[in-house]
């Protein structure tokens, strides 16, 4: 799908984009939706069915108070996880957008390479790739 979308789309979109950022943009998306629907249906959902079991057997067992001291326990963890990930997203963020600066150098000088071995730029380019990295 994405690609009959980036074929159907006019020359001069290609030309004005980085083939090496595009692309490596498309392969952290689909890496994405596998790591999402992995960890919801392998991690996520058990855990939740287990903590309502565990908070059930608690409230049968002893009571309802160890069956709400579980579940805040783990509420603020979640919490604590959920604040700690977001501070973490803006380092996560420069760094992926680090990546992609230094795969676009990477991709378009080799898609380029007849373009820009016959100009005195693949000294300058050499520089750039090394300062993104």
């Amino acid at each position: 799908m994405v690609f009959s979308h980036l074929h159907e789309l006019d020359l001069r979109y290609h030309l004005s984009r980085q083939t090496g950022a595009l692309n490596r943009i498309i392969d952290r998306g689909s890496n994405a939706i596998n790591f999402i629907l992995t960890v919801t249906v392998f991690n996520i959902v058990p855990t939740i069915l287990e903590i309502g079991m565990v908070s059930s057997i608690l409230a049968y067992k002893f009571g309802s108070t160890f069956a709400w001291i579980t579940s805040v326990s783990v509420a603020t963890y979640i919490v604590f996880t959920l604040a700690l990930t977001q501070w973490r997203t803006k380092f996560r963020t420069a760094m992926n957008k680090a990546d992609n600066a230094s795969g676009a150098v990477a991709v378009d000088s080799l898609l380029n390479y007849e373009r820009l071995s016959n100009t005195s730029t693949m000294s300058n380019l050499k520089f750039r790739s090394m300062t993104n990295i």
